[in-house]
């Protein structure tokens, strides 16, 4: 249920909650994967991808 990911302890597990006011928002990223990073992520993730 999309309403309960922020306290879905399979979603959650180890997490650590954010500063007060912290925000992501990737039009301030200073960081970025080139497609072949984003690739190798993919190839050795892919069988955690979609579990949950």
């Amino acid at each position: 249920n999309i309403n309960d990911w922020g306290t879905c302890k399979e979603r959650i597990k180890d997490g650590k909650p954010v500063p007060e006011g912290f925000v992501y928002a990737s039009d301030n990223n200073t960081e970025w994967m080139t497609d072949e990073e984003l690739q190798s992520w993919i190839d050795r993730h892919n069988s955690e991808i979609g579990k949950i």
